[in-house]
């Protein structure tokens, strides 16, 4: 259908070679001002030339992993209903 002349044409230069890779801070920072409602989505995507699909996607991995993020890290032991539980046959 197209030869590989009209195709490399129609590919500007910035859409040639490797993909861009985004750190974990911009995709937040992204994410966060189109939560809080400092811009639409298009305006975010336009800002930081972005494809308003790829902030859709990073907002949900966000949210998905958001329990992780917020888990309490200081219960590395056992949690405190079996604590309890140990406590009561040790009396018995």
């Amino acid at each position: 259908m197209f030869d590989s002349e009209d195709v490399s044409s129609l590919v500007g230069p910035e859409m040639r070679g490797k993909r861009r890779t985004y750190d974990g801070p911009f995709k937040a920072r992204v994410v966060c001002e189109w939560i809080n409602g400092k811009r639409s989505l298009n305006e975010q995507a336009k800002r930081y030339g972005i494809h308003p699909n790829q902030i859709k996607n990073w907002k949900s991995t966000l949210l998905k992993r958001a329990g992780q993020v917020l888990d309490d890290r200081r219960r590395t032991g056992p949690s405190r209903p079996s604590v309890l539980r140990d406590d009561a046959e040790v009396r018995r």
